[in-house]
């Protein structure tokens, strides 16, 4: 496994984490080993093969318990808690999270507070005005996650040209 395919592990785990509204110490953890493995220039599989499971403890932001979880994204190309946290995730909360305009914050809000947990009910919430009885939501904001909506629903089955000519 690369770094970037660990780099976007993470990130999406402190998401999620911060969507649950776990300890923001966690998360934190998650965002900072992210930005670790972003900025290094030597591959992670690499280093764990010269050095061992010490050297990515040694690496700033990334303690022994998130490197044992590096560790088994390299070793195995998975990890048994991470597939854990996402089997209990509900798997419209991080479409939720693609849209424009909606990070972790927000949407962990809405999802504590409303129980909405995919675009169908966010959509829903927001052309019914629930999410303007919402602290921090108003009318311009439901408008805004309207259109985020609409944009995706737009483009959904799309992608790029050079993606589609390497699929060919």
């Amino acid at each position: 496994m690369d770094n970037y395919s660990i780099v976007k592990i993470l990130d999406t785990v402190a998401d999620i984490y911060e969507v649950l509204g776990e300890n923001r110490f966690r998360v934190r953890s998650y965002r900072n080993g992210a930005q670790t493995v972003e900025g290094l220039d030597v591959e992670l599989s690499a280093l764990l093969a010269n050095e061992g499971e010490a050297g990515i403890t040694a690496l700033a932001g990334i303690g022994k318990g998130l490197a044992g979880k590096i560790v088994e994204l390299i070793s195995t190309g998975r990890c048994a808690s991470i597939e854990e946290l996402l089997a209990k995730t509900p798997p419209g909360l991080l479409d939720i999270l693609k849209l424009n305009g909606m990070g972790p914050k927000k949407t962990g809000f809405i999802y504590r507070e409303l129980c909405i947990d995919s675009i169908d009910a966010l959509e829903a919430a927001a052309e019914s005005g629930q999410l303007q009885i919402l602290p921090g939501f108003g009318l311009k904001t439901e408008q805004k996650i309207l259109k985020a909506i609409n944009s995706r629903r737009s483009f959904e089955g799309l992608f790029r040209l050079s993606i589609g000519k390497k699929a060919a």
